[in-house]
């Protein structure tokens, strides 16, 4: 007999306790104020899932239901919430080593003023118009016409909303988003389409996803798609741009860094310009900013180039100013509606100008509270430009690590290029560019669009089940910016298939980038395990340099 039985205080308890279970009784019978659902839900709760909560991304927020006439709200952006436009800057970003010398270059003076209603009256439009086809709409063939004819989209066939016109500037950039298929059309210099379908000229133009991370359009210098960085009147309106914007600069000094693949007009004289994709931030905080002197308007701008920066994107000549760009007002009045900027100027007071409207960007000294932030930062996305916090941190220098042996007998190429092998790749030793020692491996692609640098013979035989081995490398290029890259652990042998696991995706920079992937041996009779690193959507003449590549067994302890 239970202990609690044999005494007048426990025959209280147990009253008590037989009371307890009559109420509870009752109570899950009536489901009185929910109390079933709410009691299982505390005695028995479901188990914690270690799959990630499906994120329902800004970019979906309508999507599929645009057309003229119902256009994207205040709270939609194009692309992934992890494309480099939609990532808010860390705290204290590394800065480009000659970030002061640049913006002191490029950002003499204030911007440009934001004109808005230009379509209205027909003035010069350079934005950005910005149409959701559906699937009723006419068909055309794009044929491009300039740089030897053979641009990405050629001979595409492209549905086009009726009524649809390019901005009527000299670039007459004009953007086709696909809610069907998800793809982003993006022509520069496009002809009016007929509407009803046929050919269409365009000078030039790709492609992007608009659910990616829109940094493949084609249609600007940068390459960026047409719809990164605009500011939409009905998100500026509402108070909050959640993206970076995109800036144009009179010239760019020749060079290009992540996230775009192109330049555009080179400076003659590049001493302190920037490279085309330079992003640039306001180095102050929202309560410096709350307490300017400025119209909320104004705020809301400068608020975005503080939490998401601007992006270059594109060159205006050699006496422009830098200036942002927005949606063209062709994106409403092409179709007989009015354009909502000029509502929204109205509004807020802006200036009028021969028919349109201008926001003038002012009361900041930019020159000196503008900063040029490490491409590494984007990239990586960590003020540092090094990976999260891991168990493992990276190498720094070759041939060791900071916990175990590192496991790869050539990690740097500093005398040559053994115990490695290329696949549609030749290998060199390169003295130009080291992360640490004095040279690194270079992967120069030789034929195809997909080239790899594989260890030779494999760094680890008979590994052990269950343990965890991690790779490390550092990775950059000169002429491969902006190409995807990834790291590799693949096991083989035994009776199950060759595994791989693969890093998150690098995409290539003038500056040293990391990578870093993790394995656990999957089988206890696994005959290897090897490294690899490959670069993704190659072209011919494409390059990039490794160093520092380790591979270590988590443990610590050399199989």
């Amino acid at each position: 007999m239970p202990k609690y039985l044999k005494n007048e205080d426990g025959a209280a308890s147990l009253v008590v306790l037989l009371a307890f279970i009559a109420l509870l009784v009752f109570l899950l019978i009536t489901n009185t104020f929910n109390f079933k659902d709410t009691l299982f839900s505390v005695l028995f709760p479901k188990p914690h899932s270690h799959a990630a909560t499906p994120v329902f991304e800004s970019v979906n927020n309508g999507y599929g239901t645009f057309k003229a006439g119902n256009w994207p709200g205040s709270n939609w952006r194009p692309y992934s919430d992890n494309s480099p436009f939609n990532q808010i800057l860390p705290a204290s970003p590394k800065l480009d080593p000659n970030s002061a010398a640049i913006v002191s270059r490029m950002f003499a003076g204030k911007p440009n003023q934001i004109a808005v209603g230009t379509s209205t009256v027909n003035a010069k439009d350079y934005d950005h118009p910005l149409y959701f086809s559906q699937p009723t709409d006419p068909v055309y063939t794009i044929a491009c016409t300039q740089y030897g004819t053979n641009c990405a989209i050629k001979g595409a066939q492209v549905r086009i909303p009726v009524g649809a016109k390019p901005a009527n500037g000299s670039d007459r950039h004009m953007t086709i988003i696909d809610q069907s298929t998800g793809v982003e059309w993006d022509f520069w210099q496009a002809d009016i389409p007929s509407g009803i379908g046929g050919p269409l000229s365009i000078s030039w133009g790709g492609k992007t996803d608009i659910k990616g991370s829109g940094i493949t359009g084609d249609a600007t210098a940068a390459l960026f798609g047409l719809a990164a960085g605009n500011v939409r009147a009905k998100e500026w309106e509402n108070g909050e741009i959640d993206h970076a914007l995109f800036i144009t600069l009179s010239c760019d000094n020749g060079q290009i860094v992540f996230p775009a693949t192109g330049h555009g007009l080179k400076c003659s004289d590049v001493t302190n310009s920037a490279p085309m994709g330079a992003r640039f931030y306001l180095d102050m905080t929202d309560d410096e900013i709350n307490a300017l002197s400025e119209p909320s308007w104004l705020k809301t701008i400068h608020k975005t180039m503080a939490h998401y920066g601007m992006y270059f994107g594109d060159t205006a000549g050699a006496n422009a100013t830098w200036q942002f760009k927005t949606e063209s007002g062709a994106t409403y009045t092409s179709f007989g509606y009015s354009d909502p900027y000029i509502a929204f100027a109205q509004k807020v007071g802006a200036q009028p100008w021969a028919g349109y409207y201008l926001f003038h960007i002012e009361g900041i000294d930019y020159a000196n509270k503008l900063k040029m932030v490490d491409p590494c930062v984007t990239q990586v996305g960590t003020a540092d430009c090094l990976p999260p916090a891991s168990p493992m941190p990276l190498p720094s220098s070759p041939g060791t690590v900071s916990s175990g042996v590192n496991l790869v007998k050539n990690p740097g190429c500093e005398i040559d290029t053994s115990n490695w092998g290329g696949y549609q790749a030749s290998l060199s030793r390169n003295t130009n560019f080291a992360h640490s020692g004095v040279a690194s491996c270079q992967v120069s692609l030789s034929t195809g669009n997909v080239d790899t640098m594989d260890d030779s013979p494999d760094s680890v035989s008979y590994p052990k089940q269950g343990d965890t081995y991690t790779a490390t490398a550092w990775v950059r290029s000169d002429n491969a910016v902006g190409k995807p890259v990834y790291l590799y652990i693949r096991q083989r042998g035994g009776t199950k298939a060759t595994s791989n696991a693969r890093s998150s995706v690098v995409y290539l920079s003038t500056s040293w980038l990391p990578l870093k992937a993790q394995a656990v041996v999957d089988a206890p009779d696994r005959t290897s395990l090897d490294v690899y690193i490959e670069q993704d959507s190659g072209v011919s003449r494409n390059s990039f340099q490794v160093d520092d590549i380790s591979l270590v067994n988590g443990s610590g302890v050399t199989p």
